[in-house]
């Protein structure tokens, strides 16, 4: 029994002595706080925009999104520098109150594109009978741009910025065949990635991320066959193979406010890839169907995402619209955006 107590005693004493891996402790003036990589600390700035800090004057913020902070009183902020955040204003839009009335945004000093982009997504999960999409506009207070420029012209030029940003999430693509027919067995044994990229020229754009689909060094027909417990001995007219894609997608539109008005000078994208459905079907293997969501959690930003603003300033006479995100499959290639 004594034995006994010893090791209970012991046991206790390690448990109150251990401390978790993952908290990681921010000072608050003479408080700590614990709070994981999705919490930062943000300050008010004299020019009225915000920028991480760990001062006495700075509140908690926590994460929506990789650009975009909430804190506890529901205010939202955009990041427009690397620690320089701005008030943002979100408006959830009601998928139902949008299709009964269209023109519930059309009042709001929104960008003609924005609205275009809700009104094409609400409409094209409406058919696909998507419950999950949720839409979102983010819209930022004007700012000023940080502007070095000795170019006359840019310094003549109004340096303020607004920006909106729509954010659409569980995103559901129409199913696409990747492949068709004899051939389908050939494309299956060699394919092992997709690919995100841009729809621009190679030598202008961010480089492309490939990710696997059914896991490192495992091709479209190793995985069929290994389901499926049979041997694809042979292509046939019936074989295909389908995808469909469940991703988050947000378009940002910098504005220039000028005295004629707001002037939209950069439109820039952002996407994350959160699933495929990948269906395929080889006859040879009596027809077994395998239909799998398979994770592959990756994003792709467009070429002026991070500098949409700066790009605004010196663009808006000649709006610079990023080309679309791709997400190439064997030999499929499915665009996203406008």
């Amino acid at each position: 029994m004594k034995k006994y107590l010893s090791l209970i005693l012991v046991f206790a004493m390690m448990l109150s002595i251990m401390v978790p891996a993952s908290a990681v402790h921010i000072p608050d003036g003479n408080n700590a706080e614990q709070v994981d990589s999705n919490n930062i600390f943000l300050e008010k700035a004299d020019d009225g925009t915000f920028f991480t800090s760990s001062g006495e004057n700075c509140f908690k913020a926590v994460k929506c999104n990789e650009d975009i902070v909430c804190n506890n009183a529901g205010q939202y902020f955009t990041q427009v520098s690397d620690n320089r955040y701005v008030s943002t204003e979100k408006i959830d839009i009601s998928i139902d109150d949008y299709k009964t009335n269209p023109d519930l945004l059309k009042d709001k000093n929104i960008p003609s594109s924005s609205i275009e982009l809700i009104d094409r997504v609400i409409n094209e999960q409406d058919e696909l009978q998507n419950n999950e999409l949720i839409v979102s506009l983010y819209c930022t207070e004007p700012y000023q741009i940080l502007n070095s420029s000795t170019n006359q012209l840019a310094k003549a030029n109004q340096s303020v910025v607004e920006t909106y940003t729509v954010e659409v999430r569980n995103y559901y693509s129409a199913y696409k065949y990747v492949k068709t027919g004899t051939t389908t067995k050939t494309v299956a044994a060699s394919l092992f990635n997709l690919i995100l990229s841009s729809a621009g020229a190679a030598s202008t754009s961010p480089v492309s991320v490939p990710a696997s689909i059914f896991g490192v060094g495992i091709s479209a027909l190793s995985a069929y066959q290994t389901f499926t417990n049979r041997t694809v001995s042979v292509g046939k007219p019936s074989d295909y193979m389908q995808i469909s894609f469940k991703l988050d997608y947000l378009e940002k539109t910098s504005s220039v406010v000028t005295p004629a008005g707001n002037l939209k000078g950069c439109v820039s994208k952002k996407l994350w890839l959160d699933k495929v459905n990948y269906i395929m079907v080889f006859a040879s293997a009596n027809s077994v169907k395998y239909n799998k969501w398979l994770t592959i959690n990756k994003s792709y930003k467009s070429k002026h995402w991070d500098d949409s603003a700066k790009t605004a300033l010196y663009n808006y006479h000649s709006t610079v619209v990023d080309p679309d995100i791709v997400v190439k499959v064997g030999g499929l290639s499915y665009r996203f955006g406008n």
